[in-house]
């Protein structure tokens, strides 16, 4: 994790970190929040939005109480022109979220 942390801040070149992340996400059971986040943000940065947000999504379920996964996911449902998902993750509080995805796929609560 350090060693693309270090990699990706020194040269900003997503190809040498982004097997450094996934190599981190597969080792950890229950997920790796940090690993799969920074992929996230990664993949986002490399316009490849449909990686990011799978990475987001991962991440998500490890630590759902992240606000800076929320936005960043927020951010990438834009870049595949989902208006409805942006909307829903921007959203605050269970309540006022929409009902389109309070479930995730593997029964994951979103708020």
């Amino acid at each position: 994790m350090l060693l693309g942390n270090a990699v990706y801040k020194r040269y900003y070149k997503p190809e040498q970190v982004i097997p450094i992340y996934e190599h981190a996400s597969k080792f950890r059971v229950g997920g790796y929040y940090d690993a799969d986040f920074n992929l996230g943000i990664v993949y986002n940065e490399s316009n490849q939005p449909a990686k990011a947000k799978d990475a987001l999504l991962r991440a998500f379920a490890v630590k759902p109480e992240q606000v800076e996964c929320r936005y960043l996911l927020a951010q990438v449902y834009a870049k595949l022109n989902q208006p409805d998902s942006v909307e829903c993750w921007l959203k605050k509080g269970r309540d006022k979220g929409c009902k389109c995805c309070r479930l995730l796929p593997g029964g994951h609560r979103l708020w």
